[in-house]
């Protein structure tokens, strides 16, 4: 197998060690990060591997041969000086390219130099061993093993996507076709790779249409070109989707080497979505082959296991290393960063990140910040958000999250934590945000760690009597009726304290319990050490109902106070609330700061502190 590719001074690159899966690779990243560079020198790789092996096949000529620029037809250069660096001058311009073979538990680090021509443009690169001794220890090897030689040992071939075939394909030798395949051409051959393992092709392509397909060759009396007909039809008339299918098996099953790398360009491109996770296990099932793939859908990399995964960035770049995601980062990297993988270019460049339990908070910060920086007239362009799914994965999260974008982030960059009080006794809460900062390596950045106002978002309206008056009045159309309103609020309020206080009350007092024991659990450590339910119940009151606020006893708070504002006032239209509808309302309603919540003011004012 191929263990690891390393790149100095080509193109984009200016050192990197690449490590791979032994079965099944995926290359992510944003744009323009150098991901087709990578298949660029591997082939660049192979054409120099190709072009030292003696005509005996059994060893390599001492002195590496020149490679002429007009044959590297499939390396993406106008200028030989479009191979190096962009900073590089002519006089010091070279490149190195090393694969790191490992066979029967042995590796063999077969690497080659070039260097530009000094006496000419546009000519010829002159290539060198890096270590000769280790080509020699490789051939060697190779020699051992019965009926194989150096050129057929390894096979390193690309396919990329096609959108059609050539009309009529004439019949090839299989060295002419093992060309065509080894210089990622394999569609113009793609009838000669099918008629020699229709069988198995048929099978593949079966297995990932979910149909079932009759591939035969069409036997005519013109032997100079080959028929191949699908379900009766010409193969020529099929469409993408079934050829890029067509091309990568076809190519998986040609090939017979004891070592088969095979560079996949989007395999996804053609497919629809539900197609995507069969294409995936069935190029699992290929034992016969090394795959290399590039993808930028986020729903094909879902079904890829982390450690197929190769996350490539510019941080990575500069770091010199590019391996596979460790246990627990698929979920930042495709929830957060992928997508479009765009973001991840945002996220290079970032001031601040923010990151947050739920969706609840992200839909209050997509709405509320805007507002903010129209109204408070402000702006933090570079700031990005990070869902961390909740109190229960919080810890655990957060070590995975700041390990996957310490590799990511500019070290500068500001971290913030925004997250509900979850039970924590007020009086806890600066070693509850301890323990969170123990959790994450930032590199030695900031990290401050910020506390809702309650519970969680969602009882924060609670924690402001004379706001939340404001609104309902503005929401039931009351006049002149802030007072009676605020009244009726410290009314359910004390309410409310009296129910989470009465242990016999199912409702309230059982429904927080349950919480608290919830939290409890998530979070082990000191905060909880010996403390109780009735500890944390100590510290409320009347005056902070919002601690006790969850979801569900909020929304039950709403319709108490629904039904207060109705028992004391006529004629009232307006349906009862719950956290979902009064967000949306409070939302609307904002026209300046004045019209904000305090807690919420205080929190974008965190956010938007550079």
């Amino acid at each position: 197998m191929i263990k690891s590719l390393k790149i100095k001074n080509f193109k984009s690159i200016y050192n990197i060690t690449v490590k791979f899966n032994p079965i099944f690779n995926v290359i992510i990243g944003e744009n323009n990060i150098g991901k087709t560079t990578l298949f660029e020198a591997i082939l660049l790789w192979k054409m120099c591997y190709d072009g030292t092996i003696k005509k005996s096949k059994k060893g390599f000529y001492a002195q590496a041969h020149n490679l002429l620029f007009r044959d590297m037809e499939h390396i993406r250069v106008y200028q030989d000086m479009d191979l190096f660096p962009h900073d590089y001058s002519k006089k010091d311009a070279e490149a190195e390219i090393t694969l790191e073979i490992e066979y029967n538990g042995i590796s063999y680090r077969l690497g080659f130099r070039l260097e530009k021509v000094d006496s000419m443009d546009d000519a010829y690169y002159q290539t060198k061993y890096i270590d000769y001794a280790e080509f020699e220890k490789f051939a060697e090897m190779v020699n051992s093993i019965p009926g194989k030689n150096l050129s057929n040992f390894i096979m390193i071939s690309e396919t990329r996507p096609i959108a059609n075939i050539i009309a009529k394909e004439p019949y090839m030798y299989k060295a002419q076709v093992m060309d065509k395949i080894a210089k990622g051409k394999g569609y113009e051959v793609l009838r000669n790779k099918i008629k020699d393992n229709i069988l198995n092709v048929q099978e593949h392509i079966n297995n990932v249409m979910g149909k079932d397909y009759q591939i035969v060759e069409k036997q005519k009396d013109d032997k100079t070109y080959i028929s191949i007909k699908v379900d009766g039809k010409n193969i020529f008339s099929y469409g993408s989707g079934f050829l890029q299918l067509a091309e990568i098996f076809s190519s998986l099953e040609y090939v017979e080497p004891e070592i088969y790398l095979l560079l996949i360009d989007e395999p996804d491109s053609h497919l629809h979505a539900k197609l995507q996770r069969r294409l995936i296990n069935e190029l699992r099932t290929l034992t016969n082959s090394q795959l290399l793939i590039i993808s930028h859908n986020d729903r094909f990399l879902k079904e890829v296991d982390e450690e197929e995964i190769l996350f490539m960035t510019e941080s990575a770049k500069e770091n010199g290393i590019v391996d596979h995601l460790p246990a627990g980062y698929k979920g930042i990297v495709l929830e957060n960063l992928v997508g479009d993988l765009e973001d991840v270019e945002k996220l290079r460049n970032a001031r601040k990140l923010i990151l947050v339990e739920g969706v609840g908070d992200i839909d209050f910060l997509d709405t509320m910040c805007p507002k903010y920086e129209e109204y408070a007239n402000v702006s933090f362009p570079m700031k990005i958000v990070v869902k961390m799914d909740g109190i229960d994965t919080l810890n655990a999260k957060l070590i995975t999250y700041s390990r996957a974008l310490k590799g990511i982030i500019p070290t500068n960059c500001k971290w913030l934590l925004i997250r509900d009080t979850d039970c924590v006794p007020c009086n806890k809460k600066e070693s509850a945000g301890n323990v969170d900062k123990k959790n994450v390596d930032t590199s030695g950045a900031e990290f401050k760690v910020f506390f809702q106002n309650g519970y969680g978002i969602e009882s924060t309206f609670a924690a402001e009597p004379d706001k939340l008056a404001k609104l309902l009045c503005s929401y039931y159309s009351l006049e002149n009726s802030e007072d009676v309103v605020e009244n009726i609020i410290m009314e359910t309020n004390a309410e409310y304290f009296n129910k989470v206080k009465d242990v016999l009350n199912v409702e309230v007092h059982q429904e927080l319990e349950k919480h608290y024991k919830r939290q409890k659990e998530a979070r082990s450590g000191k905060i909880y050490d010996n403390l109780q339910f009735t500890d944390m119940l100590k510290e409320i009151s009347a005056t902070n109902i919002q601690y006790i606020m969850t979801k569900p006893i909020m929304d039950r708070y709403l319709e108490s106070l629904h039904a207060g504002i109705v028992n004391n006032f006529s004629n009232i239209s307006a349906v009862k609330l719950d956290h979902r509808t009064i967000f949306t309302y409070y939302y609307q309603q904002i026209s300046c700061l004045d019209d904000m919540f305090e807690s919420h003011k205080a929190l974008l004012q965190e956010i938007y502190r550079d």
